[in-house]
């Protein structure tokens, strides 16, 4: 686009699904730079979600750009200057299976706990909705927790396993406790990493000003009819409202709990 600043104009370009770089799901402050998913004839603008079709010549059209060998050599000091400042040694951008195994090694939570997680999360490439996983002692109540932590202009999407809680016990005797709540609509560990995956795709690729705007109209609103959890916050509505979408029982989301998935995610229903 032009007239567009160096920091966006630097990645601009077209790119195959999945060797995009990073920041190309990145914004600054005040960004109106456009991100356009392409699948055939079919286009979803990834901000908005809004979708339309592209005329048939336009299918199949596939560039990449190349950047200078300056430009290649900043990026990497950026990606490289990031994991050096991030303090621990599985922390890098985006999670991945040896991260998580890395995470819990020497904690009480199991490999096959970790194990189990990541595949949640790697149904729908959800891993690349969080940039980092870290083993934290939590409230016994909490099975995992989603925390956006600031790094410059942007949020680091941070996974915390609770050891109180996922601890010393496999899959299948989370399942069994988790399935006995009687304040939250999850009944699994499966369902447990689901409420994240919506906590993380609401702060997903937001900038400050994004997610403050988003506490200001969320951290308030109480919607009935769902759970306990849901009455919460209008954060915590959304990902039982994703609970319950995954799990194909749209019918009992009320009309207002609707309203904010569509307002915050694009999700119409």
């Amino acid at each position: 686009m032009n007239g567009c600043c160096p920091w966006c104009a630097k990645i601009a370009g077209r790119y195959v699904y999945g060797d995009e770089p990073h920041d190309v799901f990145r914004r600054h402050d005040n960004c109106d730079c456009t991100v356009t998913f392409e699948n055939g004839r079919k286009r979803q603008d990834v901000w908005s979600k809004r979708e339309w079709e592209a005329p048939e010549a336009d299918a199949g059209a596939v560039e990449r750009i190349v950047l200078t060998e300056e430009q290649a050599r900043k990026l990497q000091e950026k990606h490289q200057l990031k994991r050096l400042t991030n303090g621990e040694k599985h922390d890098i951008m985006n999670i991945r299976l040896d991260n998580i195994k890395t995470a819990v090694t020497g904690s009480p939570i199991s490999e096959e706990v970790a194990e189990y997680i990541f595949s949640v999360l790697a149904e729908q490439r959800d891993q690349f909705k969080f940039d980092r996983v870290r083993v934290l002692s939590l409230d016994p109540k909490i099975v995992i927790q989603t925390d956006p932590v600031q790094n410059g202009t942007f949020y680091d999407i941070v996974m915390n396993l609770n050891s109180a809680f996922l601890g010393g016990k496999t899959v299948e005797q989370l399942d069994k406790e988790i399935a006995d709540s009687d304040v939250s609509v999850i009944n699994s560990l499966r369902e447990a990493v689901i409420h994240e995956i919506y906590h993380a795709r609401t702060f997903d690729e937001k900038n400050i000003g994004e997610i403050k705007a988003q506490h200001e109209n969320l951290e308030g609103r109480q919607i009935l009819g769902i759970s306990p959890t849901a009455m919460k916050n209008g954060f915590e509505c959304i990902a039982e409202s994703g609970v319950l979408i995954e799990r194909g029982k749209v019918e009992k989301i009320p009309e207002e709990a609707r309203e904010l998935l569509r307002l915050y995610l694009g999700v119409l229903i």
